[in-house]
Order: C-alpha cells, then sequence, then structure tokens
C-alpha cells in the first residue's frame, strides 16, 4: 500500500464483514457497493480499478455483475 501511496495513487484494502467463514458472493456485492462508493466520494475518483484473489475475485464479479444490471436495468 505504501509503495502505491507514494506513487500518488490511491488505494485501499477491502475486508468484508462476515458473518460466516466465508460469506456469499451476492452479499459481498452488495457491501462492495458500499465500499466503492465510499472510496469514489473520499478520493473524487470517477473510475477505479479493482485488485482481487481467489474468493475476493468472485465477490467482484458479482459486484460488477449486479452494478450492469442495475444500469441496464434500473427500477
Amino acid at each position: 500500500m505504501d509503495l502505491l501511496k507514494n506513487e500518488g495513487i490511491n488505494a485501499s484494502p477491502v475486508t468484508f464483514n462476515q458473518v460466516d467463514e466465508c460469506g456469499s458472493a451476492d452479499e459481498h456485492a452488495i457491501e462492495l457497493n458500499q465500499i466503492v462508493q465510499d472510496f469514489r466520494t473520499k478520493t473524487g475518483a470517477e473510475k477505479m480499478n479493482i485488485v482481487a484473489h481467489s474468493k475476493g475475485g468472485l465477490d467482484a464479479r458479482a459486484y460488477l455483475a449486479t452494478i450492469f444490471l442495475m444500469i441496464i436495468l434500473p427500477i
């Protein structure tokens, strides 16, 4: 993290509030949506990269699919 910040790159680690050992990708997608919104508000970023590993990749995919559906099929 320090290396990114030293280069002027805003970065933040994500830890999910877990009720069970792994949590569900759908629950994490909802939580990740709020985390992304908070990060964008805090930094003013219009775009961002999500770097994930293992289960975090599944969570990020679920988040992106959910956001895509919200944009395509607004309620």
